[in-house]
């Protein structure tokens, strides 16, 4: 019996303090009820608040390649992930979804990229070993997964969505990948990852920024400060 029932049934015999006890149930039931809603209504807008980011992480990483058709000196190529191989597995799930989505919305090809996406894969199948490539609804986004971090991807690159994975256990495991043609490292979450390869001595690196902030120019570029290498001084006597 519900406390309700019990208590109707109560009242009509006169039985107050059967009446009594019932009400007391119903007010904890009531008082539980707040609390799993107000649980449930924190649980949603912590929800809400994740899928937000997610959208801000596609979003972001959308602008740093597709603006420039991926030409940009500033434009991500590799993707790295690190962690658990479970959250990974899950994590490029939600994010490869997320960001083709955009493509589809945002981003007009023009059938001469399809066609230097599927050259370019081609080729780097015929000179890097081990590699694969990971399904795809269609080849807005091209991904080729590696086993091993190899300079041989600086060769091989494609533009218009076309990208390197790899998951990552340590990050000296870029080293091979750090000379010259390495400007800029884009990050989600503790950019202090990185430094142990940027403190070791590589040769590349010259930037390190959030994910979406690929392009955003700075008075420091290329190692080199501009302020003082565009300008010069004149003495006076």
């Amino acid at each position: 019996n519900t406390p309700l029932r019990v208590y109707k049934e109560a009242e009509r015999r006169g039985d107050t303090g059967t009446m009594e006890r019932a009400m007391g149930y119903v007010s904890e039931l009531t008082k539980k009820a707040g609390e799993y809603q107000e649980v449930a209504d924190d649980g949603l807008r912590e929800d809400a608040k994740e899928a937000k980011e997610k959208e801000k992480l596609a979003l972001g990483f959308y602008n740093d390649t597709y603006l420039t058709d991926q030409n940009a000196c500033t434009s991500p190529r590799l993707v790295c992930w690190m962690g658990e191989p479970e959250e990974i597995s899950q994590a490029k799930e939600i994010f490869w979804e997320k960001l083709w989505r955009l493509v589809e919305e945002k981003y007009v090809f023009q059938p001469v990229q399809f066609v230097d996406k599927l050259a370019n894969s081609c080729l780097a199948a015929v000179q890097i070993e081990g590699i694969h490539m990971t399904p795809m609804k269609d080849n807005r986004i091209v991904r080729i997964e590696l086993e091993e971090i190899t300079p041989l991807i600086q060769e091989y690159r494609g533009d218009s969505g076309g990208f390197y994975e790899y998951e990552l256990k340590d990050v000296m495991e870029l080293e091979p990948i750090c000379n010259g043609k390495l400007q800029t490292v884009a990050v989600l979450g503790d950019s202090k990852r990185i430094l142990p390869l940027v403190s070791s001595g590589v040769k590349g690196i010259d930037r390190v920024v959030r994910i979406g902030s690929t392009m955003e120019f700075g008075f420091a570029w290329d190692g080199y400060d501009l302020r003082e290498r565009l300008t010069r001084k004149i003495k006076r006597v």
